[in-house]
């Protein structure tokens, strides 16, 4: 029984670890060329929405904004969003643990 514990806690350690390393990946980009001259790629904007696919009904037009030099990233929606996915994956894993 606790070998299959220590297990499924490395594994749920793993998944959060991924997450947050994919995730950070994506928003570091996302900066990065939202601070540039030029603004966000289309595919630095697919990543980030891809982070993100389990938020359904999330709009994520807000995330973005026009400027004369580019596509920029509204850091306030996305600091929304992150803690509303880690509230989100949170429950998860409590729902994970209680069954």
């Amino acid at each position: 029984m606790q070998g299959n514990i220590a297990n499924w806690n490395r594994s749920l350690a793993g998944m959060a670890e991924s997450w947050g390393t994919n995730l950070l990946s994506a928003l570091s980009s996302a900066f990065d060329e939202s601070w540039s001259k030029t603004g966000l790629t289309t595919e630095t904007m697919q990543t980030l929405i891809s982070q993100f696919s389990e938020m359904s009904g999330f709009d994520f037009s807000g995330l973005f904004y026009n400027t004369a030099q580019g596509i920029k990233l509204d850091t306030d929606a996305t600091k929304m969003l992150v803690d509303a996915q880690y509230e989100l994956r949170s429950a998860g894993i409590k729902d994970e643990i209680e069954q």
